[in-house]
């Protein structure tokens, strides 16, 4: 049950986080760099990661990957970096979808170009 329970404060804090992102990016015109921050924060706090040392429980990448380098004498926070490297990837290349999306749709709307 506290495993429940700390998933949902996270997945709460995921979506805090991404509303004052999306509140903070609004101004700024399309970009790629815009769709990229919006796809990255929820995937950087929601990422689960194995804890070490505790078979067939997870917790958030980023905490495992901190926990492990920082506070434990021999931790292993490698599985966790990469993890963390693969979910930058995938928002990136989620934002990049995203963004190639708007671009032929905004064409679309467009319609043809008159001589």
């Amino acid at each position: 049950m506290g495993e429940f329970i700390a998933w949902l404060i996270a997945a709460l804090a995921g979506a805090a986080a991404l509303f004052g992102v999306v509140r903070f990016t609004r101004p700024w015109r399309g970009s790629f760099f815009k769709a990229w921050l919006r796809c990255l924060v929820p995937v950087l706090l929601l990422l689960p990661a194995p804890v070490p040392g505790f078979d067939g429980h997870y917790a958030p990448a980023f905490v495992v990957a901190l926990f492990e380098a920082a506070f434990q004498r021999q931790g292993r926070p490698q599985l966790a970096l990469g993890l963390l490297c693969v979910g930058i990837l995938l928002a990136a290349a989620l934002a990049f979808g995203q963004r190639l999306w708007q671009w032929v749709h905004g064409r679309r709307a467009a319609g043809p170009k008159r001589p």
